[in-house]
């Protein structure tokens, strides 16, 4: 059971655009994949599906982006979570290592031109991020991955 509350206190539910509305799914369809979830992870492959030629259908129970899509805090950061760069080729091998690095490292850049391509209204703002440290091993963390 989902007891995360859907809440006005979210910023981005005060400040976003009214969801979409579409009609329930009745009757009989035919789509060569169907894709059930529309979270970032559905809609990107319903998208690039489609941009492929592939008749495709997507469902979604709740609002589009109604799971964790839907409550991050609107930021793209292009950076590991938990590991810098040279972790992550130490873990994976350098050229794993490194086309793993550069994904992500592009994966912002390749996210806003899916916006401006298809003219996605969301108020995005491309304009870098901040990564405070607020203890010396966090310091030491962003000066590794600044490096």
């Amino acid at each position: 059971m989902d007891c995360t509350p859907r809440s006005p206190e979210l910023l981005w539910e005060r400040t976003a655009s009214p969801s979409r509305v579409f009609a329930r799914l009745e009757g009989e369809h035919e789509a060569a994949v169907l894709v059930v979830g529309g979270d970032y992870g559905g809609l990107s492959t319903a998208l690039h599906l489609a941009e492929l030629g592939v008749r495709v259908a997507l469902l979604e129970a709740e609002d589009v982006g109604h799971g964790g899509s839907g409550r991050n805090n609107g930021q793209i950061i292009p950076h590991h979570a938990s590991h810098a760069p040279t972790e992550i080729e130490q873990r994976f091998g350098v050229e794993r290592g490194r086309r793993l690095n550069r994904f992500v490292r592009d994966a912002a850049a390749y996210t806003f031109d899916l916006i401006r391509r298809h003219g996605i209204e969301c108020d995005a703002v491309q304009n870098g991020w901040v990564q405070p440290a607020h203890v010396g091993s966090k310091l030491a963390r962003s000066r590794l991955l600044a490096e």
